[in-house]
């Protein structure tokens, strides 16, 4: 992890960010742009009214929210995050339980270069940045 400051005139480009949760998923997910996964570890649910994920599904990140699942015959209330399983040419609705160890890399869409502060004002910390045009300025490059 590094500090940059808002000062610096380098540009950046986005890198993949990766997320071990659904809950995590949901903490970077963005108003602005939807979140596209590709899913690193398979997870298989104990539960119908759950997604089974396979590494290499690919999702589009939408809410949190409640669902009801039957455990041992009772109704049980699990948190989940609400997502769009992308399929070749069509979506599905997947519910991943916000709890369930996975793996999720994230998919950048775009190739812009980003000033620190466009970084900050358009994006949730942390992320993952690669410098792409250094700062001439500063003797030391970050």
């Amino acid at each position: 992890h590094f500090l940059i400051p808002l000062s610096y005139k380098g540009k950046f480009k986005r890198r993949p960010r990766e997320f071990p949760t659904p809950y995590d998923l949901e903490i970077a997910k963005s108003e602005k742009e939807p979140l596209h996964v590709v899913a690193t570890k398979a997870f298989h649910s104990p539960h119908d009214e759950l997604s089974s994920v396979s590494a290499g599904d690919q999702f589009l990140v939408h809410h949190s929210q409640t669902t009801e699942v039957l455990c041992e015959g009772i109704k049980k209330v699990v948190n989940v995050l609400a997502c769009e399983k992308i399929l070749n040419k069509s979506y599905e609705a997947a519910l991943l339980p916000l709890y369930m160890e996975g793996g999720f890399v994230e998919v950048i869409h775009d190739k812009k270069q980003y000033q620190i502060s466009e970084l900050c004002a358009q994006f949730h910390l942390p992320f993952n940045v690669k410098v792409s045009v250094r700062d001439l300025f500063t003797e030391e490059d970050i």
